[in-house]
C-alpha cells in the first residue's frame, strides 16, 4: 500500500496538477474574452416643455402629481374661475343698465372684457400638450393663486429619453461618439445604448471637482428606466485577451470584467 504514495508518486502527481493549471491559465489568458470598461454615472433625462398659468386665477385641484405619466390631453391642474362668472354677470348687468364706470367707448371694452373671460372659463383645466412624466413646481398648492404666464409644471417626454453623462476626463476616450454602452439601474437590471454625443473640450466646475466631457447616451432598447433614473454607463476602453488586458493602458477607475 505504501508503495503507492512514494515520493515519486507524489511528486509526480504534483507536477501533473501543476501542468493543467499553467494549461488553464494559459487557455484563460487567450481565450476567455476580457474587457476593461470605463464606468461613468449619468441621469436618464427627456425633452421638456413648459407650461404655464393662462390667466390669474386659484388653483382649485392638483390632478397629476410630480412622477406621474401622463398622456397627451389628460388633465393636471384645475384652475377656479368661479369668480370670473360673478364677474362676467357683473358686467353684463351694468351693460344692460347703461351704467359703468369707465371711459368710452363703454360698451367695445365691457364687450372684450366679458369675451376674454369666456374665453378663460374655458381653459380652466390645464392639460399635458404631449406624452410623459410630469414635474409640478413646488410653489403649487390647492387653494393658491398663480399668476398669468408663470410656468407651473413641465413635462418630461418619454418617447425619446437621453442619458447625460459628465465621464471624468480618465476615461472619456472610451466614449466616443456611435460607441456602443451597457446601461445599468438602481436596481440592477441593465439596458443598451449608444454615445450619440460627445463635448469637444474637458469642464472643470470648480477646484475641488474632477475635470470631464459631456456626453449624450440613447437607449437602443425598446424599454427604459423611468425619467429622472440614476444609472451607471459603461463604455468599453478594451476588449480582447487577458493577456492583451495585461498590456493595455488601463485608464485610473476602469474595472475588468470577464465575458463578452
Amino acid at each position: 500500500m505504501n508503495r503507492w504514495i512514494s515520493p515519486k508518486f507524489i511528486a509526480r502527481i504534483g507536477r501533473t496538477v501543476l501542468g493543467l493549471a499553467v494549461m488553464v491559465a494559459v487557455a484563460l489568458t487567450i481565450f476567455v474574452p476580457v474587457r476593461i470598461v470605463v464606468p461613468a454615472a449619468g441621469t436618464v433625462t427627456g425633452k421638456t416643455i413648459l407650461v404655464s398659468a393662462p390667466f390669474k386665477a386659484p388653483l382649485k385641484k392638483i390632478v397629476a402629481s410630480t412622477g406621474v405619466k401622463v398622456s397627451a390631453g389628460d388633465p393636471v391642474l384645475i384652475l377656479d374661475t368661479g369668480g370670473f362668472a360673478d364677474e362676467i354677470s357683473s358686467l353684463q348687468s351694468k351693460l344692460e343698465t347703461g351704467w359703468i364706470d369707465i371711459p368710452l367707448p363703454r360698451d367695445e371694452h365691457v364687450k372684450t372684457r366679458m369675451q376674454r373671460l369666456e374665453e378663460n372659463m374655458k381653459a380652466v383645466v390645464l392639460r399635458a400638450p404631449v406624452t410623459g412624466i410630469v414635474e409640478l413646481f413646488d410653489f403649487l398648492e390647492e387653494g393658491r393663486t398663480v399668476i398669468e404666464d408663470r410656468p407651473l409644471f413641465r413635462i418630461y417626454q418619454s418617447d425619446s429619453p437621453t442619458i447625460d453623462v459628465p465621464v471624468p476626463e480618465r476615461g472619456f476616450r472610451a466614449f466616443g461618439e456611435g460607441s456602443l454602452v451597457s446601461i445599468t439601474d438602481v436596481w440592477g437590471k441593465r439596458y443598451s445604448g449608444r454615445v450619440v454625443f460627445r463635448g469637444v473640450g474637458l469642464i472643470r466646475p470648480n477646484r475641488s471637482y474632477e475635470s470631464h466631457v459631456n456626453c449624450t447616451v440613447a437607449f437602443t432598447d425598446t424599454t427604459v428606466p423611468p425619467i429622472g433614473s440614476e444609472v451607471v454607463v459603461e463604455a468599453v476602453h478594451y476588449k480582447g485577451s487577458l493577456f492583451g488586458v495585461l498590456l493595455a493602458q488601463r485608464p485610473e477607475g476602469a474595472v475588468i470584467k470577464f465575458g463578452q
